[in-house]
Protein backbone atom coordinates (compact mmCIF):
# COMPACT_ATOMS: atom_id res chain seq x y z
CA UNK A 1 0.00 0.00 0.00
CA UNK A 2 1.09 3.42 -0.53
CA UNK A 3 -0.40 5.87 1.43
CA UNK A 4 2.24 8.47 1.85
CA UNK A 5 2.29 11.99 0.34
CA UNK A 6 4.43 12.68 -2.46
CA UNK A 7 6.63 15.91 -2.74
CA UNK A 8 4.37 16.77 -5.42
CA UNK A 9 1.34 17.12 -3.08
CA UNK A 10 3.31 19.63 -0.41
CA UNK A 11 1.02 23.16 -0.99
CA UNK A 12 4.25 25.04 -0.42
CA UNK A 13 7.52 24.47 0.80
CA UNK A 14 6.87 25.40 4.59
CA UNK A 15 4.74 22.31 4.81
CA UNK A 16 7.19 19.53 4.48
CA UNK A 17 7.46 19.33 8.30
CA UNK A 18 3.44 18.09 7.68
CA UNK A 19 4.62 15.66 4.91
CA UNK A 20 7.31 14.35 7.20
CA UNK A 21 5.24 13.39 9.90
CA UNK A 22 2.30 11.89 8.21
CA UNK A 23 4.85 10.09 6.11
CA UNK A 24 5.94 8.06 9.96
CA UNK A 25 2.91 6.67 10.36
CA UNK A 26 2.36 3.44 9.91
CA UNK A 27 -0.76 1.86 7.77
CA UNK A 28 -1.57 -0.35 11.10
CA UNK A 29 -1.84 2.85 13.07
CA UNK A 30 -3.39 5.07 9.94
CA UNK A 31 -7.33 5.08 11.95
CA UNK A 32 -5.99 5.35 15.36
CA UNK A 33 -4.11 8.43 14.45
CA UNK A 34 -7.39 9.65 12.41
CA UNK A 35 -9.54 9.34 15.43
CA UNK A 36 -6.79 11.56 17.77
CA UNK A 37 -7.01 14.09 15.09
CA UNK A 38 -10.64 14.25 14.75
CA UNK A 39 -11.24 14.85 18.71
CA UNK A 40 -8.34 17.23 18.37
CA UNK A 41 -6.02 14.92 20.12
CA UNK A 42 -2.43 15.48 18.88
CA UNK A 43 0.18 12.62 18.22
CA UNK A 44 3.42 11.91 18.34
CA UNK A 45 5.49 9.19 15.33
CA UNK A 46 9.05 8.21 15.64
CA UNK A 47 10.93 11.57 15.76
CA UNK A 48 8.55 14.05 14.71
CA UNK A 49 4.83 14.96 16.55
CA UNK A 50 1.28 17.14 15.02
CA UNK A 51 0.57 19.58 17.09
CA UNK A 52 -3.12 21.01 17.15
CA UNK A 53 -4.54 24.06 18.45
CA UNK A 54 -5.59 22.78 22.21
CA UNK A 55 -2.14 21.99 22.86
CA UNK A 56 -0.86 25.19 22.37
CA UNK A 57 -0.76 27.73 25.31
CA UNK A 58 -2.23 31.60 25.20
CA UNK A 59 1.11 33.00 23.95
CA UNK A 60 1.52 30.56 21.34
CA UNK A 61 -1.56 30.99 19.87
CA UNK A 62 -1.34 34.68 19.78
CA UNK A 63 2.21 34.33 17.86
CA UNK A 64 1.40 31.53 15.95
CA UNK A 65 -0.82 30.65 12.75
CA UNK A 66 -4.08 29.41 12.41
CA UNK A 67 -5.02 26.08 11.27
CA UNK A 68 -5.88 26.42 7.77
CA UNK A 69 -6.80 23.37 6.10
CA UNK A 70 -6.76 19.44 6.01
CA UNK A 71 -5.63 19.07 2.80
CA UNK A 72 -2.84 16.70 3.42
CA UNK A 73 -5.33 14.90 5.64
CA UNK A 74 -8.12 14.39 3.03
CA UNK A 75 -5.50 13.17 0.66
CA UNK A 76 -3.73 10.80 2.88
CA UNK A 77 -7.52 9.94 3.45
CA UNK A 78 -8.16 8.80 0.06
CA UNK A 79 -4.96 6.78 -0.62
CA UNK A 80 -6.03 5.28 2.54
CA UNK A 81 -9.55 4.46 1.50
CA UNK A 82 -8.27 2.82 -2.02
CA UNK A 83 -6.73 0.14 -0.37
CA UNK A 84 -9.18 -0.18 2.98
CA UNK A 85 -12.64 0.04 0.74
CA UNK A 86 -14.15 -1.41 3.99
CA UNK A 87 -13.26 1.46 5.81
CA UNK A 88 -14.61 3.82 4.23
CA UNK A 89 -17.78 5.19 5.97
CA UNK A 90 -14.99 5.38 9.08
CA UNK A 91 -12.81 7.32 8.15
CA UNK A 92 -14.83 9.96 5.97
CA UNK A 93 -17.03 10.57 9.48
CA UNK A 94 -13.61 11.20 10.97
CA UNK A 95 -12.62 13.24 8.16
CA UNK A 96 -15.89 14.79 8.89
CA UNK A 97 -15.30 15.23 12.52
CA UNK A 98 -12.28 17.13 12.05
CA UNK A 99 -13.52 19.61 9.21
CA UNK A 100 -16.42 20.38 11.67
CA UNK A 101 -14.02 20.96 14.71
CA UNK A 102 -11.54 22.96 13.08
CA UNK A 103 -12.39 24.32 9.40
CA UNK A 104 -16.03 24.88 9.68
CA UNK A 105 -14.78 27.58 12.28
CA UNK A 106 -12.93 29.35 10.11
CA UNK A 107 -15.10 29.34 7.52
CA UNK A 108 -18.00 30.96 9.17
Amino acid sequence: MNCRLGMNELLDDSHMPVLMVMNMVKEKRFLEVLKALSKGNSFGEEYGACTLPEDLDDFDKANGEDLDGAEFLKILCDKYVKYHMEQADIVNGLLDDFSDKYLKAIVQ
